[in-house]
């Protein structure tokens, strides 16, 4: 509430001020200072809109993105102490117009978030949180996801338009890959690309930001013989949801209902498909592999099937029902609603 005499700014609420006030502990001035400095862009000559402010501006856009680019900028100015000194140089009913922030924009560059990402990103949850860690391991998702952009012909030519061969999309898409602190919800890095580009390449460049020991929670586009490979020979572990038409011979059944099998690399598996091998005698990556169903919310509805596999053979480091726990965790949920367990492997050994 303002004091009498004095007029509310747009959106300035305890709430708004919390969320300034945590963007400006997470990216400190001092850090935002070097790296606009280390960017080259740090301005000449005194203007309305310095590049700390547009590094904190873009940042408040992203944290109020349903507010409009006005609102934004009374929400930011009334919650950092060291921007209130704008108030006093700007009247209240003076805001920087949008051409100003497209151009404040581009004189920033996005070199400077890229690296503010680089700076803060990492996980934030110590091994006594229950949430973040299944039997020593920490949960790390992986996923990616496409975001519209304005239309506009660079736009078209660096990234391109989604759609197949008859109609094209009504805007050019980025493609972003990310990995995510399952427990914490915490951003561990990301990378983008245009849509020529595909999850399982920009994941590559992402395994960096791995650490031994971590096991990596991925839905039914991420698992290949190649990039299962590539994940395991950096000593990170797998959980990863399986698509119903890759081949997982059962190769042994174990007690709890869970079996071992492979992936295999597909030009091995077509070249001794040709000469008549069977599926179980072609070689590959051994995983365990975790089948188990969700009873949807709706009775009407058929349960929802899940095949998983893991590089962590041993039931007792990582049961059936702990694999479902971490896997539901990719989407926010500690435990699938209701899961049933059956022994996938009995009608193959008939």
């Amino acid at each position: 509430m303002a004091r009498p005499g004095q007029r509310a700014i747009a959106g300035d609420r305890l709430a708004d001020r919390i969320g300034v006030g945590v963007l400006a502990k997470v990216f400190p001035s001092e850090l935002v200072d070097r790296v606009v400095s280390e960017a080259g862009v740090r301005e000449q000559r005194k203007r309305a809109l310095p590049a700390r402010v547009v590094v904190y501006y873009l940042l408040a856009m992203v944290l109020f993105f349903q507010s409009g680019y006005g609102e934004v900028w009374n929400k930011l100015v009334a919650g950092l102490d060291w921007a209130k000194r704008f108030r006093e140089r700007l009247s209240l009913g003076m805001q920087p117009t949008p051409a100003a922030i497209t151009y404040a924009r581009q004189r920033l560059g996005w070199q400077v978030m890229e690296r503010l990402l680089e700076e803060v990103a990492g996980p934030l949850a110590g091994e006594e949180s229950d949430s973040a860690f299944i039997s020593g391991m920490r949960l790390v998702a992986v996923d990616g996801m496409c975001l519209d952009l304005p239309d506009s012909g660079e736009n078209a030519a660096e990234f391109g338009y989604p759609g197949n061969g008859e109609r094209r999309g009504p805007f050019p898409q980025i493609r972003v890959v990310a990995l995510g602190e399952c427990g914490t919800r915490a951003v561990l890095a990301a990378v983008t690309s245009g849509l020529s580009t595909g999850e399982q390449p920009l994941t590559r460049q992402l395994l960096g930001k791995l650490s031994p020991g971590d096991l990596l929670l991925a839905d039914r586009n991420f698992l290949s013989h190649g990039l299962l490979k590539d994940v395991l020979d950096r000593g990170v572990h797998v959980l990863w949801r399986a698509k119903s038409d890759i081949s997982l011979p059962v190769l042994n059944a174990l007690a709890d209902g869970t079996y071992l099998s492979r992936i295999a690399d597909p030009a091995v598996s077509r070249r001794m498909c040709r000469k008549g091998a069977e599926a179980k005698d072609i070689p590959g990556i051994t995983v365990r592999v975790i089948k188990y169903s969700v009873e949807s919310q709706d009775a009407s509805q058929a349960s929802e099937p899940f095949t998983l596999v893991t590089d962590v053979l041993d039931p007792a480091v990582l049961s059936a029902e702990q694999a479902a726990v971490a896997y539901a965790s990719r989407a926010g949920s500690s435990r699938p609603a209701s899961a049933s367990w059956r022994p996938p492997y009995e009608a193959a050994l008939r």
